[in-house]
């Protein structure tokens, strides 16, 4: 299994890229968060059709991404009020081969301090599920 830590992704684009990158591994997708007026139509169209599942971090773009993702709700889990909430379901469901992708689309603010603290509470998630086992 390959975790992959996207979080400077907040914008749209820069997420469907990243979602584009895999081939066609089975993606775990971690992402949601606070609001940025970004369009995000494209963002869940991509991520409905490429992703296996989608994990929702709790944000004020959380919403209406869910909205956008309903022709694929039943890929939809969340929104989750932590990122190791969403790493231990995404991690618990991937199987090997799979990626567990964060690559919100969204700003980070509201759970995170900025993009660089959801990243590096994703890494220790990461980290920590390693140790266990």
């Amino acid at each position: 299994m390959l975790y992959v830590n996207d979080s400077a992704a907040t914008a749209p684009a820069a997420a469907i890229s990243a979602l584009k990158s895999f081939g066609d591994r089975r993606i775990h997708l971690i992402a949601g968060g606070a609001d940025k007026k970004s369009d995000l139509a494209e963002f869940a169209s991509v991520a409905g059709e490429r992703a296996h599942k989608i994990y929702l971090l709790k944000g004020s773009a959380t919403d209406g991404l869910q909205r956008l993702l309903q022709p694929w709700a039943r890929k939809v889990e969340g929104p989750f009020d932590s990122m190791a909430a969403a790493v231990t379901a995404a991690g618990d469901a991937a199987e090997s081969g799979d990626v567990v992708l964060l690559s919100p689309a969204c700003a980070s603010f509201g759970l995170f301090r900025d993009e660089f603290d959801r990243g590096d509470q994703f890494k220790a998630r990461v980290l920590e599920r390693r140790a266990a086992r």
